[in-house]
Parts: structure tokens; sequence; C-alpha cells
């Protein structure tokens, strides 16, 4: 990967920049934007239980960082060089680091969240309190930041990857290092997380299931009978919103590793199969609001209203039936002098 460095804008076409720096400012503005957008919409939908919003708030804020930083990759792939400083490649090799990672353990502290909530409700309030909640999530972050900053920035000087347009840690020039690295993060980090989450998000949606026929055996067509399943229905929703984004971690981060098990075994770099492994871990940063978007109704109603709201049409449809009742009132008063 060291000799990768050394490729200039001769070895690319035209036609391969071009669709890598399309699909990498694609993915770098699509990231910004919806976070943005999530960040903003989140903490007024109030059907999303509060500590759920913490954790999602977190995703997002990590999803978002991840955006801002490969802003600075666009560039660099379109003249596939070098255009930063050691130092710079440095401290953006550490932000891309640090937010998947925060993703990923944010996505994990969502899990357990719910796997509590449904499987021991009257206990819930008493584990996972907000202060707790906010106590975690910031020690969190500040575990993550120094573990990186204490690996990455001492470390040697990091190198950019022509072919993969990213900046890599000088840590990982060493072939075994990387190897040894790659497979701790993928087996450790990455993939026994992702299969557990998803085995729980399983196991949670049959809990779902199955006290919805519970409840319409023991209830029938009663109105409590709709009142709780209404409530399991969205639980069940928002079981399905987090074992999407789940699956789409295991989707974006398995070429990845793919191609850096291909890469260290075969000793031979494929330029366009270095960039989609690295672009696609990107890419799970949009598409996580993408999902919430989608599989929301509650989260696009929100969005809605507050989209009104800042255009003014809510304050005027609120004031215009005021407005209509004064000249009523107006109107029927001069009647009332005139025939007096």
């Amino acid at each position: 990967m060291a000799n990768d460095s050394y490729h200039g804008v001769e070895d690319y076409s035209p036609i391969h920049l071009a669709l890598r720096t399309s699909f990498a400012s694609v993915t770098a503005i699509l990231s910004v934007v919806s976070n943005f957008i999530c960040l903003v919409v989140l903490p007024h939908v109030t059907s999303i239980p509060e500590n759920n919003r913490y954790f999602l708030l977190s995703l997002t804020i990590a999803d978002f960082g991840t955006g801002i930083a490969t802003l600075t990759y666009i560039a660099p792939a379109a003249n596939a060089e070098r255009m930063y400083s050691d130092d710079l490649c440095v401290w953006v090799c550490f932000f891309l680091h640090l937010f998947p990672l925060l993703s990923i353990i944010s996505l994990i502290y969502l899990t357990v969240d719910k796997y509590v909530a449904i499987t021991k409700p009257l206990r819930y309030p008493q584990l996972i309190t907000k202060r707790r909640v906010i106590g975690l999530i910031i020690f969190t972050w500040f575990i993550c930041a120094i573990s990186y900053a204490c690996l990455l920035i001492p470390g040697p000087p990091a190198f950019y990857s022509v072919s993969a347009a990213t900046c890599v840690p000088g840590l990982f020039r060493n072939s075994d290092v990387f190897l040894y690295r790659t497979f701790f993060s993928g087996v450790c980090i990455v993939l026994l997380p992702l299969i557990t989450i998803t085995l729980i998000y399983i196991h949670l949606y049959r809990i779902t299931r199955r006290q919805i026929r519970e409840i319409q055996e023991r209830y029938g067509p009663s109105q409590e009978h709709c009142n709780k399943k209404s409530a399991l229905h969205a639980e069940g929703r928002v079981i399905r919103i987090f074992a999407a984004i789940t699956i789409t971690y295991a989707i974006v981060w398995i070429p990845y590793f793919a191609v850096v098990t291909y890469r260290n075994f075969t000793l031979n770099t494929i330029p366009w199969l270095d960039f989609i492994g690295a672009w696609f871990v990107f890419s799970g940063s949009w598409c996580d609001a993408v999902i919430l978007a989608g599989m929301s109704p509650a989260f696009r109603k929100t969005a809605k209203r507050l989209l009104l709201d800042k255009c003014g049409f809510v304050r005027s449809i609120r004031t215009a039936p005021n407005t209509n009742s004064e000249v009523l009132t107006i109107s029927t008063r001069n009647n009332n002098i005139s025939e007096s």
C-alpha cells in the first residue's frame, strides 16, 4: 500500500477519475445534508422514546462528522494526488477512524436499550435513566477520542492512498501490522457486534409478534386491545428501523474487509476495488438518515411540520381563522347597530 502513494494522475483514465470523483462528492454531500436534517428534526420527534433519541443523536453526529471529513477527499480524488500536509492527513485519518467506530457503538447502545425496554419493561425506568444515557454517551466519545489520538497522532506520518482516495495512518505501512489490525477490527469491532445485534433484533421482533398474538387472544376486539396493539406495532416499526440500519452497516463494511484481505494476501492493488472498499464504508453515514426518514412516518411528519413552520405557512394557517372570526364579529356588530 505504500507504493500506491506514488501513483499519479497519468495512471488513471478520465472516466475512472470522473466516476470516483462523482461518487465521492455525492457520498460526502449526502452525508452532510441528510444528517444535518436529522440533527434538526430528531429532537422534535416525540414519538421516539427519549433515550432512543439520545442514542440516535449520537449516531447522527458521528455520521455527520464522517460526511464533513470526507469532504476533504473530493479534490484529491479528482486530481489523483495528495494535496495536504502530513499533519492534516493524520487528523483526517483520526476523524475517519473515530466517527465510524462511534456509529457502531451508538448502534450497539440502541440495541441494548431496546432489548432492556422490551424484555424488562417494569425495571427499564430504573435501569436506563436519562442521566445514565447522557453520561454513557459522553464517556464513550471521550474514551474513543483519547484512544485513537494516542494510537494515530504520535505515530509515523500518514500517507495518501491514491487508489482508495483516502489517507492511511503511517502505522499501517507495515503489511503485517495492517493485516493484524484489519483482522482485529473486522472480527472484534465490526463483525461480531453486527452479528450479535442482528440476532438480538430477530429475537425482539419475534417477542413483539408473540405479544401481539397474546393481546388478540386475551382482549379481543376491545379498545384496550387496539391501544396495546398499536403500541406494539410502533415498537415493531422502531425495531425494523434499527435492524435495517444494522444490516446496512454489514453491507457497507463487508466490501472493505474483503478488499483489504485480498490485497494483503495477494500483494496486488486494484484501484477501483480499493476505492469501493473504502468509500462504501463512508456511504453508510448517509444511509442511516435515509432509512430513518423512509421508515419512520413520525420523522417525516415532524420534518414537514418544521419545514412549513419555518416557511411561515403554519403561522398563516393558524392566524387565518382568527382573522375571519374577527371580521365576522365586526360585521355582525355593524348590522346590529344599523338595525337599532
